[in-house]
Parts: structure tokens; C-alpha cells; sequence
């Protein structure tokens, strides 16, 4: 297993170094908000996404084109989830 190199000029230490200093001076409330975008921040961000197209597809095209775009929203996420 690979260890940690403490000699020589390693730039990559020196930034985990500079990182986890940030992370230690960041307020609790930062902190907070980390921790919740890094648990919902992909869902929140995939429903944005299917909002925005549904809503393209809406102003763009006829009512039929919506239903057929908004099915293919919500059955896309769960084939792929059941695949």
C-alpha cells in the first residue's frame, strides 16, 4: 500500500494541508450547508433539470409533445434505476 510522502516537495500535500485548514477555520453554519448539498444536492439538481425540460418542451411544443416529454422525464430515471 502507498504511503504518505513527508519528503521532498510534494505539492499534493501541501494542498490537503491548505484544504483541511479551510475546513477547519469554516463556520458551523458552512459546514451545515456542505453537508446538505453533498446529501441532496444531486437530487435537487436533477429535479432542476427536469423542470427546465419539461418546461422547454411545454412553451415550445404542442400539448401532446408535453405528455410525451414528461413521460419520458419520469420513466427515463426509473428504467435507468431499475436497470
Amino acid at each position: 500500500m502507498a504511503g504518505l510522502e513527508l519528503e521532498g516537495s510534494n505539492p499534493d500535500v501541501s494542498l490537503l494541508y491548505d484544504i483541511n485548514g479551510l475546513a477547519k477555520a469554516a463556520p458551523t453554519w458552512f459546514d451545515r450547508v456542505m453537508e446538505f448539498v453533498g446529501e441532496y444536492g444531486t437530487m435537487f439538481g436533477l429535479v432542476l433539470v427536469g423542470l427546465w425540460c419539461w418546461w422547454s418542451m411545454r412553451k415550445r411544443g404542442s400539448t401532446e409533445d408535453s405528455v410525451t416529454a414528461v413521460a419520458g422525464l419520469v420513466w427515463a430515471p426509473l428504467a435507468a434505476a431499475l436497470a
